[in-house]
């Protein structure tokens, strides 16, 4: 009897120590699957976000070019038809004036859309993207290294809005007086390297930091599953190291 209640102890410790160790285990991947999944409905809103943006940007650079742009031209022809009868130099200032409109309004539009995307690809995009942010206070250098013409058009579009987000933190909030642009591809793997010499920042308050905008640029590398890598020291200037998957 003294057996066999033993025997009975034994196997009730031994299924009572499986129950828990059962209990625990599911509940452990329970609350991975539930990570997972939040993750996942994360990554959707994050990507339909970005989406609406770009369909946004497209809708507002359509606009811009096709109707206000094109309502300008109509006012600068009139002018310039007034002027070949009038001859004065108040309007042939007013119409040189509204020339330079119409080609920011376009630069504007351009910047929004980029055209060059579908036209001449991501190199040549990123090319001319960083001589139209060049000025005689910001000299932007781009170096490409093997980048492939078959990536996918909505990544090459991604890959354009990071480099431009960077560039745009360089010139307007670091005030840099030079900028370098290093883009590569090593089969699926895309890397990004945007260094300048502008006033750098505090590490602590990256994630923080008002008009910066890393949060727009970390949400598109999620999109394409990447990493990120950040180190700026003040008055020095700022390197973002970008890894990509495309």
């Amino acid at each position: 009897m003294n057996w066999l209640l033993g025997v009975a102890a034994s196997l009730f410790l031994l299924a009572t120590l499986f129950l828990i160790f059962y209990y625990r285990n599911n509940r452990m991947q329970t609350k991975q699957q539930w990570k997972e999944l939040q993750q996942q409905q994360e990554l959707m809103l994050a990507n339909a976000m970005l989406e609406g943006e770009e369909q946004e940007r497209r809708r507002l650079a359509r606009d811009l070019h096709d109707g206000l742009g094109g309502t300008l031209a109509g006012i600068k022809i009139k002018l310039s038809g007034q002027e070949k009868k009038e001859k004065t130099p108040q309007l042939s200032e007013v119409i040189l004036q509204l020339e330079g409109s119409i080609s920011e309004l376009r630069r504007i539009a351009r910047n929004m859309m980029p055209e060059n995307l579908q036209k001449v690809g991501l190199e040549e995009a990123l090319r001319d993207l960083c001589e139209s942010l060049q000025s005689d206070n910001t000299l932007i250098e781009f170096h490409s290294f093997g980048l492939q013409p078959d990536i996918p058009l909505n990544v090459q579009a991604n890959i354009y809005r990071i480099v431009q987000e960077l560039l745009s933190n360089a010139v307007k909030h670091a005030a840099a007086s030079k900028v370098i642009v290093q883009c590569s591809q090593n089969g699926k793997i895309f890397f990004i390297t945007v260094e300048d010499n502008g006033r750098g920042f505090e590490m602590s308050t990256v994630n923080d930091a008002e008009g910066i905008g890393f949060q727009n640029i970390r949400n598109r590398v999620k999109y394409l599953n990447g990493s990120i890598d950040i180190e700026s020291v003040q008055q020095e200037g700022t390197t973002v190291n970008i890894e990509l998957h495309v």
